[in-house]
């Protein structure tokens, strides 16, 4: 008994140094020549919304609903400051993964599933200016989704399992859960 209390006592510490426990992103990838090491130490903002997709000349393609967890404190704020292009050409330095499903649908989406068109996940590291961001993009994994609510005052919740490729295109699995606030800045982001 005493060895118990005693050994959950030592856990104490590191429990509470975990953060929101709603929030958390397991996974890397290595740093390269051009960006950092893309690891979520702390988790610092997490938020949803709807963006659409667009294609290297900016035109929309399809809207989605998309998840942004990042160890960037007031992301929302960076995206309103930012309105079009803070995950292609950004500021300042993070790390990001965004999630994206089909629009207005909760569940189970799975990356190239038909039917779950618009599924998909990146992983953003950067040093921010100059220059653009390269993505890391996933290629399989799956996103489920247990909430998604856009009107203020809203929103998300669900966890997500995804194969994210480096630039030699080795996979990396990078899963974990997510309890977000709602955002308007995704609307006009350039993305993917």
């Amino acid at each position: 008994m005493l060895v118990r209390r005693l050994f959950a006592l030592a856990l104490l510490p590191l429990a509470l140094s975990c953060g929101n426990p709603d929030n958390i992103v397991q996974g890397g990838i290595s740093a390269t020549t051009t960006q950092p090491v893309a690891v979520f130490k702390d988790i610092k903002s997490a938020e949803s919304g709807v963006t659409y997709l667009s294609d290297a000349n900016g035109k929309h393609l399809a809207q989605v609903s998309v998840v942004a967890i990042s160890d960037h404190p007031n992301l929302c704020d960076q995206l309103k400051a930012n309105p079009t292009n803070y995950f292609r050409n950004p500021p300042e330095g993070y790390v990001a993964i965004l999630l994206f499903a089909p629009i207005d649908k909760i569940g189970t989406f799975v990356v190239g599933r038909p039917g779950d068109e618009g599924t998909f996940s990146e992983v953003i590291a950067t040093n921010g200016p100059p220059g653009t961001s390269q993505p890391y993009f996933a290629t399989n994994g799956q996103m489920n989704l247990n909430n998604f609510d856009i009107t203020s005052g809203g929103f998300g919740r669900g966890n997500f399992d995804m194969i994210i490729a480096d630039g030699a295109g080795f996979g990396h699995e990078f899963f974990g859960r997510f309890r977000t606030h709602v955002c308007t800045g995704f609307e006009n982001q350039l993305l993917p």
